[in-house]
């Protein structure tokens, strides 16, 4: 046995077990090896991977359910810690004082302007930002925040047709962490996070490898391919495939495909 295989087998053997139970009553047992192993995420120190657990514990998240990621492409790269716009949602639905929320889009429309319902923009307008009203039982009155586009917007393809939708959803996640800051402490949509690519779905596409995410299936049709644009850490260009038998993220390594 080489000595960096003493040192990690004396590593695993004093790394306890955190255990808790989720926010859904089931009991948790999380080690440093079994995120990594769950996110594929090798290159991640012992430092991120605590750090991960220590949010799951603390938030009573279930990382097998992915109401939490742990999110690290390479060696060279920090580690990212995310989570999706319905962890927010759904908790917040949980806390006794929550009384709603609505959230829309920010338009330049003629040099005035206009916050719009939900993702809507009509013909002309110019996208700036997103709005979110949230109501607490226990305030008077709503808290509003405005956010702006130009500091989220990571020109992937899926801000690129989406931006309405991606901007109203940074706009919903920052409100509620504001109103609810003991509830989402640590919690950040991958929307929020520049280093972090995002699918069409609004998920954290979860890679270490630079080539391929998952399967290609040979026999599979597809019924649809996104370009996602330039990825946020590697300089390449990232595709998704949607087809019959599931969805695939890639690089495209060359001129002859992905």
């Amino acid at each position: 046995m080489t000595q960096e295989d003493t040192q990690l087998v004396a590593r695993k053997a004093s790394t306890p077990a955190t255990s808790y139970v989720d926010g859904h009553g089931n009991p948790m047992k999380l080690t440093l090896d079994s995120i990594r192993e769950l996110f594929n995420v090798p290159d991640a120190t012992d430092a991120e991977v605590a750090l991960f657990i220590r949010v799951c514990e603390g938030q009573k998240l279930n990382p097998f359910l992915r109401e939490l990621y742990l999110i690290k492409y390479d060696a060279k790269s920090a580690a990212s810690i995310v989570t999706g716009k319905d962890t927010f949602t759904q908790r917040a639905e949980t806390h006794p004082h929550y009384d709603g929320f609505s959230a829309g889009t920010i338009v330049n429309r003629k040099g005035v302007l206009v916050e719009e319902i939900g993702s809507f923009i009509a013909p002309g307008d110019v996208l700036v930002g997103g709005w979110f009203e949230g109501r607490r039982k226990d305030w008077s009155k709503p808290f509003k925040h405005r956010c702006m586009l130009s500091e989220f917007n990571k020109g992937q393809s899926t801000w690129r047709q989406m931006a309405a939708t991606m901007i109203r959803k940074v706009a919903i996640v920052q409100g509620l962490r504001d109103m609810f800051p003991k509830l989402f402490v640590g919690l950040y949509d991958p929307a929020e996070m520049r280093d972090v690519a995002v699918t069409s779905d609004g998920l954290p596409v979860e890679v270490n490898q630079p080539n391929v995410i998952g399967t290609v299936e040979p026999n599979d049709t597809y019924i649809e391919v996104i370009d996602l644009g330039k990825c946020p850490v590697h300089d390449v260009e990232w595709r998704e495939s949607r087809g019959s038998q599931g969805t695939f993220m890639s690089h495209k390594m060359d001129e002859g495909g992905y």
